[in-house]
């Protein structure tokens, strides 16, 4: 095959992966059946374009780098979001300039973050640092040059003033930090204007857990009213997540699986929102077993999972 592609007169596409290459050990980095050159020889007497799809995981190294050299490339397109090494840079496209050009499709971006929620003091205590000067990690909204409001994790010390330190108005009541207490079990950080904060009492903090209960309401929602409207047109709607921890979703023991938080979650929303009027379209047959059709909607695909391997 790749004989063929090194000796053809017409355009020839080969998809490969770092990992087929990138080492001596590699049947394309080895001669073979009496031959007197390897096959990554073959292809570099082609000196061909390359294309790599998002370098800044598969040829983040010097190895990588020296692996993909060894082509003889004509020329190398690099091709990412969010380049960590830009090079020679042809086009840099911003998500509506992407758009409007017609390179990708349109999208559409649900918010669940509370009304007004960058619009009110927002501290919560992250933890301490430092040695003889005690420091605070406190999670606080902070305004950047642009003006755009972002949620970071920032190092204070007595005396020091959020507003200052956040460029952000929403502290200008006197969040000026009083007290830095770490002792165990009585952590706290205390403000001029009398107000603290804990690990289990923050400022204006929304939960992490209705947070993402929010959004997994929001995407079954959506899907559904996806559903309405492209079912008669024989299409199967698909909705993805894409989760920060597996035992989030699925938790794994010696025997069997069980639900993590997320999947908790979503067969909670899940069955109150097909209970709704607007939704009893969709289902033509009434639901004899819930519980049995709101475990079989959803389902997760994970390395860890037995089957998988076994397939």
């Amino acid at each position: 095959m790749i004989s063929e592609f090194a000796k053809s007169q017409n355009l020839e596409i080969m998809v490969i992966n770092i990992q087929a290459f990138n080492s001596e050990d590699n049947i394309i980095n080895n001669e073979r059946d009496n031959s007197t050159v390897s096959p990554m020889q073959l292809i570099a007497q082609t000196n061909p374009i390359v294309i790599v799809d998002e370098p800044q995981s598969t040829s983040n190294s010097e190895k990588a780098k020296k692996a993909i050299a060894k082509f003889n490339p004509m020329v190398q397109l690099d091709y990412s979001a969010t380049h960590t090494e830009p090079i020679n840079t042809m086009f840099s496209l911003n998500a509506v300039e992407a758009y409007n050009r017609k390179l990708v499709k349109q999208i559409e971006v649900a918010s669940v973050t509370p009304e007004g929620f960058f619009n009110h003091p927002y501290v919560v205590l992250k933890g301490f640092s430092g040695g003889k000067t005690i420091q605070a990690k406190l999670e606080v909204h902070t305004r950047n040059r642009n003006g755009d409001i972002q949620t970071k994790v920032i190092n204070v010390k007595n005396g020091q003033n959020l507003q200052l330190l956040t460029g952000n108005d929403i502290y200008d009541d006197n969040f000026t930090i009083d007290v830095i207490n770490r002792e165990k079990g009585k952590e706290y950080v205390s403000f001029l204007n009398g107000q603290f904060v804990t690990y289990d009492e923050s400022i204006n903090h929304f939960p992490e857990t209705e947070i993402k209960r929010l959004q997994i309401r929001r995407t079954i929602t959506e899907h559904l009213d996806k559903e309405k409207k492209l079912n008669k047109q024989g299409l199967k709607v698909l909705s993805l997540f894409f989760i920060d921890k597996v035992e989030k979703y699925r938790v794994y023991t010696d025997e069997e699986t069980e639900h993590g938080e997320y999947a908790k979650i979503f067969e909670e929303e899940y069955k109150n929102l097909i209970k709704l009027p607007q939704y009893r379209d969709l289902f033509q047959d009434e639901i004899k077993d819930l519980d049995r059709h709101v475990s079989e909607v959803h389902n997760g695909y994970f390395a860890k999972d037995k089957c998988y391997y076994e397939r």
